[in-house]
């Protein structure tokens, strides 16, 4: 039995507990940091991101509601005694908003793990992060753009098991002594971040404790020290894009490092280098894309046994007929695209279980696969990429076992299977698949499907590729918001847009020419989304008025509306959409003056407003630099008059001045970063229309054919040295060549026919080396023309027209003869072109005597005969002088050639 004082005093106790739990439940977090997170929250703002590169945000705050215990809002752990906060997680949290020395984030002293990944804090400087957090460890600031100098304080954090500061705009004033001091460092991620090569190496390898390194894009160069691979616990290392890097294992080398994981993408390798990678004995997953590698696909490869990347190089050979699975039971990712792999692909790789992307795009296979059957071996599967890889996919169109659509449902996100061949009518069971699954990726481009998609579901499809088919019937209706790439061009799609595209507020893609369109131009496309990046609507049947307004178009990059029926005027709001760089409307109706008000676009470097009917003089612009960037300038076929606008051509910076790029040529391209075509456009070039599916980036060229200018070529046209294509050809122009133009270089085509040029052919345009087609025809121009060089090519088609030109392909220039184009004939011609004119002149006598005779007796009998009498003495002085004139020019042409023979 117990005392009643020891009975009374545990009573007391127990009441004491009591009354402490219930006070500790009901305030479980601190009101000083209940109230500074909720401040914390007010100073941000918040976006959506949801597209193929991030991950779909999500908003942690929005559980952070006032009179709520913060130790159970999302992103928030407590300690369990303490109930202090411990950890904030706003990872993607689509954050926006800035972080200083007053922030109330710094009121969280209790922190241990501190994650504000993937947001954007406007180049926050990171200096104000360390001041507080004395007990941290972990930290992970990636990719939020925060900026500045890494501080020293960071050296004092020596809690610290994981700090990740990749993606950042960041500098280390010294990573040695910020870093050395870190020695229970587990994880570092400085990806991104530019760093002093030997320092960087030599302070890592003393992080025993180290188990994942990133120093992926750091700039290293130089010998990789084999000496981090013995790091105790090293499992992941991640070496990518630092091309400098020099790897060189030796043959005595100790292989028991740890090393699971390895990334050496977009790094070079020494052609000895491969072989070493079957050593790594515990190795599962293996990054080689973009390495150079070279030679037949390596066998060990397969001693791999989860993740497998060799994409991107130059690999030769097939893939083994044979193979024991067993050992890549665990096989989960198979990258090989963009090699030049051949041979049939063997039946046991779509029996591994566990793969769930398999990428063979860009190579040289043969043979089909059902894409049926893959899809029934490989439950797991989200990606699938076979485009362009030379297999033929085929697509059984009859009834499907439905499991086999469920399970994949609940996996599949990306599809690639442009140019595989596939043809016929789009499958039901594909569609069904599309709908019910959380597809991201849809690229069935380049076939020969078939069939109307009108009422096909998109689901939550991201990117949705189906050009370069023969679909028909009306264009699918897309009903995801968030879909950002629609690309259907080169189908046979009919009737009007649908309103509801704009509802795809995400756009950053669409591209839907070369169809049978129809219907007005959808005016809300001018507002549709500030992502829209590339906009092209060219070679319908698109009638109407463009939007007078364009007001999110802040990211609008390629504007195509060639090839339609649209009228009236451009929008002035245009000049709005300040990252334009190609604007075609070629081939509408529209009616307007120049846009000088374009002028003010700093990046545009295309623009074509040909066959329009745009009118007017181009006049004088107040801009200092009117079209910088400009390189391609068609306003051929329209109605302009006027002189040639010397001011423009005075100050077209892009097309006086030659730019050179070395190594592969570079195109013009969208700024959407991922595989996208290159910006297109037809030209009239070398004397034929000629479609540019590249457009190079050092492509420049000048055309005014087929207007009303007049006056003469200015001599500043000498000052364009980096065009390729210069045509004026169609106009009223008059005055002599200005010798200037045999400054531009780069000179492919010049076309001056059908004006009224006079004078000689300026000697000085010899030196144009490139000049392959070259047009005076139509015109005044005397003289003998030059010779030499590409001159000696071009033939008489360039001349005819202007007869008092000579010398070679026309005939040569006699001392006192006068030359002229038809001198191609010969005597015999000449006599008959002679006895020709005068049966005409015959002719044309004795049918006059006739009626003349007829008028005679009326005019006499109606007794008025003196003017008519007069009327006709002048008409038979006028014929005779033109016909002795005829005649007496080509028998001194003949007795020309005659001399000279």
């Amino acid at each position: 039995m117990f005392s009643p004082s020891i009975i009374l005093h545990f009573s007391l106790l127990c009441l004491c507990l009591a009354f402490n739990l219930v006070f500790v439940t009901s305030n479980l977090c601190h009101e000083d940091e209940y109230h500074a997170l909720l401040h914390l929250k007010e100073s941000f703002s918040f976006f959506k991101r949801a597209n193929t590169y991030y991950p779909i945000t999500t908003n942690n705050t929005r559980s952070w509601k006032r009179g709520s215990d913060c130790c159970e809002w999302d992103g928030i752990t407590c300690h369990p005694l303490t109930h202090h906060v411990i950890a904030l997680d706003l990872y993607n949290n689509g954050i926006v908003g800035t972080i200083n020395s007053n922030s109330y984030l710094f009121q969280l002293g209790q922190l241990q793990r501190l994650n504000l990944s993937w947001n954007d804090f406007s180049s926050s400087n990171i200096s104000y992060i360390f001041g507080q957090f004395h007990i941290l460890k972990h930290l992970d600031l990636s990719y939020s753009y925060f900026s500045g100098k890494v501080p020293f304080e960071i050296s004092q954090l020596t809690r610290l098991t994981s700090l990740d500061l990749s993606g950042n705009d960041l500098e280390f004033s010294n990573v040695k002594l910020i870093i050395s001091n870190l020695t229970k460092l587990k994880l570092l991620g400085l990806s991104g971040i530019k760093l002093e090569t030997s320092h960087i190496f030599q302070t890592i390898s003393n992080l025993s404790s180290l188990s994942y390194l990133n120093l992926e894009g750091c700039n290293l160069q130089g010998e990789f020290p084999t000496s981090i691979l013995n790091l105790p616990h090293l499992k992941q290392l991640n070496l990518g894009y630092n091309d400098a890097i020099n790897f060189h294992f030796p043959s005595l080398y100790n292989w028991s490092s740890p090393l699971e994981s390895l990334t050496l993408s977009y790094s070079n390798f020494s052609s000895n280098i491969p072989s070493f990678f079957a050593r790594f004995k515990h190795l599962k997953s293996l990054y080689l894309q973009s390495t150079n590698l070279r030679g037949t696909f390596p066998t060990w490869v397969w001693n791999i046994s989860e993740k497998i990347d060799l994409s991107h190089n130059e690999l030769t050979g097939s893939l083994p007929s044979t193979m024991n699975i067993s050992k890549l039971s665990s096989l989960t990712t198979l990258y090989l695209g963009k090699n030049m792999l051949d041979g049939e692909v063997p039946a046991w790789l779509f029996s591994l279980k566990s793969l769930d992307t398999i990428n063979l795009s860009f190579n040289n296979f043969r043979g089909s696969v059902s894409l049926y059957q893959v899809f029934s071996n490989l439950p797991k599967l989200r990606s699938l990429f076979l485009s362009n890889s030379g297999l033929s996919v085929t697509i059984t169109n009859g009834p499907v076992n439905s499991s086999v659509i469920s399970t994949l449902a609940n996996s599949l996100q990306n599809l690639g299977l442009s140019n595989t061949s596939i043809h016929g009518e789009f499958p039901k069971w594909l569609q069904q698949l599309i709908r019910e699954s959380s597809i991201n990726l849809l690229d069935l481009s380049s076939n020969s499907l078939t069939g109307v998609l009108e009422n096909l579901p998109w689901g939550t499809l991201n990117y949705i590729e189906i050009s370069n088919n023969k679909l028909t019937g009306r264009l699918p209706i897309i009903s995801s918001p968030n879909t950002q790439f629609f690309l259907a061009a080169n189908n046979n799609f009919t009737g009007p847009i649908d309103s509801s595209i704009c509802n795809l507020t995400s756009l950053w893609v669409l591209d839907l020419s070369n169809n049978n369109l129809s219907g007005d131009f959808p005016h809300c496309l001018g507002s549709l989304s500030n992502g829209l990046n590339l906009l092209n609507l060219g070679s319908n049947n698109i009638h109407g008025t463009l939007p007078i307004t364009f007001s999110k178009c802040d990211s609008l990059r390629y504007l195509d509306l060639s090839s339609n029926r649209l009228q009236g005027k451009l929008p002035r709001s245009l000049a709005r959409c300040t990252n334009l760089q190609a604007i075609n409307l070629k081939s509408n109706k529209l009616k307007d003056e120049f846009p000088y008000w374009l002028h003010t676009l700093p990046f545009i470097r295309l623009l074509d407003l040909s066959s329009n009917s745009f009118h007017g003089h181009i006049n004088t612009v107040s801009g200092f630099h009117p079209y910088p960037a400009l390189q391609i300038l068609d306003l051929s076929s329209n109605n302009f008059s006027g002189k040639i606008p010397t001011t423009y051509i005075n100050k077209f910076q892009a097309m006086t001045r030659i730019t050179e790029h070395h190594g592969f040529p570079q195109y013009m391209e969208s700024d959407v970063p991922m595989l996208w075509p290159y910006y297109s456009i037809m030209l009239t070039f070398k004397g034929v229309q000629l479609p540019y599916e590249k457009i190079i980036e050092t492509l420049s060229f000048f055309d005014l054919s087929n207007n009303a200018f007049e006056g003469e070529i200015p001599e500043y046209v000498g000052q364009l040295i980096a065009i390729q294509g210069l045509n004026l050809s169609h106009n009223r122009l008059t005055g002599h060549l200005p010798p200037s133009i045999g400054l531009l270089s780069s000179l492919d085509s010049l076309d001056l026919s059908s004006n009224m040029l006079s004078g000689s052919i300026p000697h000085e345009l010899v030196s144009l080396t490139f000049l392959e087609v070259f047009n005076v025809s139509e015109n005044q121009l005397e003289g003998s023309i030059p010779q030499g060089n590409n001159f000696d090519t071009f033939s008489s088609d360039s001349y005819k027209g202007n007869l008092a030109l000579c010398g070679k392909p026309l005939p040569d220039c006699g001392r006192n003869s006068m030359p002229f184009v038809n001198n191609d004939e010969d005597d015999s011609e000449d006599h008959g072109s002679i006895l020709k004119v005068w049966e005409t002149i015959v002719m044309g006598f004795c049918s006059g005597i006739v009626v003349g005779m007829a008028w005679g007796y009326y005019m006499f009998s109606v007794g008025k005969p003196y003017w008519f009498i007069k009327l006709t003495d002048k008409m038979e002085f006028a014929l005779l002088d033109y016909s002795s004139n005829l005649v007496y020019r080509r028998g001194r042409s003949a007795s020309t050639r005659r001399n000279t023979n």
